[in-house]
């Protein structure tokens, strides 16, 4: 037998998205007592900014099922990239994007910063993380939260799940 269409969205993830249909879907599981997110330790070699990001992120995404400790290690690397990518936009706001550089004609050429070219790789690795992680409004539908836990009750119009800020 074929099957056409898409695959139906979980419940959870309808009502991640903030979707009408999932005040209209049934609950699959009954509702059970919340379970506490699970608690994994932060890396010890990150900086004060990475060990910022990463409590304010552990809190966020274990509480709404986003991520378990399988994931420790992607965290771990996006909060480390984050860090790296601060003080990198840090130096470039400092000195700038660009220098100039006149040779012995008298031609002025103008040459990026090296912090310049590194926070825009170290961004484009951000954004690669945050869309493995749910950060994102396009990646979150396809997050799959942890079975029996319902990571944004009552959302819908009006209401946010808590994530939109890092976007």
């Amino acid at each position: 037998m074929v099957v056409r269409g898409r695959k139906p969205k979980s419940v959870g993830a309808l009502r991640l998205t903030g979707s009408r249909r999932a005040r209209k879907a049934p609950e699959t599981t009954p509702p059970t007592e919340k379970k506490s997110a699970p608690s994994f330790r932060q890396p010890e070699w990150l900086d004060a900014t990475g060990r910022a990001k990463w409590r304010e992120l552990h809190r966020l995404l274990t509480g709404h099922g986003v991520i378990d400790m399988t994931d420790a290690g992607l965290l771990a690397r996006y909060c480390d990239t984050y860090s790296r990518w601060r003080a990198a936009r840090n130096a470039t706001r400092k000195h700038g994007e660009c220098y100039s550089v006149t040779d012995k004609n008298g031609n002025t050429r103008w040459i990026r910063y090296h912090e310049s070219r590194i926070a825009t790789e170290l961004l484009r690795s951000l954004s690669d993380m945050e869309q493995q992680m749910g950060l994102t409004p396009m990646s979150r539908p396809r997050i799959q939260t942890t079975p029996g836990e319902s990571p944004a009750e009552g959302s819908g119009p009006g209401r946010t799940t808590g994530l939109e800020k890092y976007i």
